[in-house]
């Protein structure tokens, strides 16, 4: 198959870092950012939350806060992996229960989860099963966006390597991505020449994807990398500058 990338590509690949992110497993590897799901599974047994345990310990604060003010019982119910936790499309499509163990470390290492609750999280942090949506306010915190906001970017903008953020909207105003080291992805369903967006199939195309770059042995380490494995496994890639902020990578798919 013919790479649908463009030839500017290669201003977006970057070199590994030899420095150390907090709350991140490893430098110079791609990290692909997801949004949560509305679907959720509520485990039935296991430990309560830990809020130690949670990538990111800088947001402790906030997360208690934003616990407390939505559901002070919360903190000491079961908690289990976010990525079991997380039930909708996008993930269901991912199929994490059948990753090998190999393969959930890649996981862990390579992705992290936008949270209305927690802020960021690794896949393999343990939380209860939560209700709180993005664009929401709560009482006596306000906009759940102005809360994040400024934690997030933080964290993001001090990642040192390459980010393909697959977030929806809501979850991209959570925090900033630095515009020079970021591509931002969005899948295009083509039929009869026109493209479009479809909301379930840019779900499942994002879950199909985050798994394939996970069980590939592939090390992804520019976005050339990621684009690569994608249309390997049948997806076109396209990449499109953006002057006033990240450049955008274009999932091309063309069936439902």
């Amino acid at each position: 198959m013919e790479s649908g990338l463009s030839s500017t590509l290669a201003c977006r690949d970057h070199p590994a870092s030899s420095s150390t992110a907090k709350g991140t497993a490893t430098v110079g590897v791609v990290l692909i950012l997801l949004p949560p799901s509305e679907g959720k599974t509520t485990p039935g047994s296991g430990r309560p939350l830990a809020w130690r345990s949670l990538a990111f310990p800088e947001l402790t604060s906030t997360r208690k806060r934003l616990c407390a003010a939505v559901d002070p019982h919360l903190a000491k119910t079961y908690a289990a992996p976010a990525i079991e936790i997380y039930s909708g499309v996008l993930y269901a499509a991912l199929d994490a229960a059948s990753l090998t163990a190999t393969q959930r470390a890649r996981l862990d290492e390579q992705v992290l989860i936008s949270s209305a609750l927690f802020g960021l999280l690794r896949p393999g942090d343990r939380i209860p099963s939560y209700s709180l949506p993005a664009a929401g306010k709560v009482r006596g915190l306000g906009s759940l966006t102005m809360l994040w906001r400024e934690q997030t970017t933080e964290i993001l903008v001090s990642a040192p390597r390459p980010i393909l953020d697959l977030r929806s909207g809501a979850y991209q105003a959570f925090g900033t991505v630095p515009h020079d080291t970021s591509v931002v992805g969005r899948v295009l369903l083509e039929r009869n020449g026109k493209r479009s967006v479809v909301s379930h199939h840019n779900k499942a195309t994002k879950g199909r994807a985050v798994r394939a770059l996970i069980t590939t042995r592939s090390r992804h380490r520019t976005i050339d990398d990621i684009a690569a494995t994608l249309e390997a496994a049948g997806m076109t890639c396209e990449l499109n500058e953006n002057r006033r902020g990240p450049a955008t990578l274009d999932i091309v798919t063309y069936e439902l």
